[in-house]
């Protein structure tokens, strides 16, 4: 996009190619701001906030599923992300620290 060699509006990432990956079987389906909040008028509790909190940080299912509470550093407005789910447990992942703006 930046050379102008592919159409504005394409989603770079799809070039990118990584090799020893499986291949996705299909495109994930991408939702629209109105599709969101028709799927969060129908989600009850905890799992509107789970969603609210994916849409928001863009974790990983596996890493969303994981969090604890101890996880949550209310006072410095920071989430750490330090495991995932995977078949048969957990596993440690890389800790990856994500933290919100301070309000003005």
């Amino acid at each position: 996009m930046r050379w102008e060699l592919t159409e504005i509006g394409e989603n770079p990432m799809k070039l990118v190619r990584v090799r020893g990956t499986s291949k996705r079987q299909r495109e994930p389906m991408v939702l629209g701001v109105a599709q969101i909040r028709l799927l969060l008028g129908e989600l009850d509790e905890p799992f509107r906030t789970m969603v609210i909190l994916d849409l928001a940080t863009g974790l990983r299912c596996s890493e969303l599923f994981a969090l604890k509470w101890c996880d949550v550093l209310w006072d410095d407005l920071t989430l750490l992300v330090r495991r995932g789910i995977v078949t048969g447990g957990s596993k440690r992942c890389q800790n990856q620290i994500l933290q919100c703006g301070h309000p003005a």
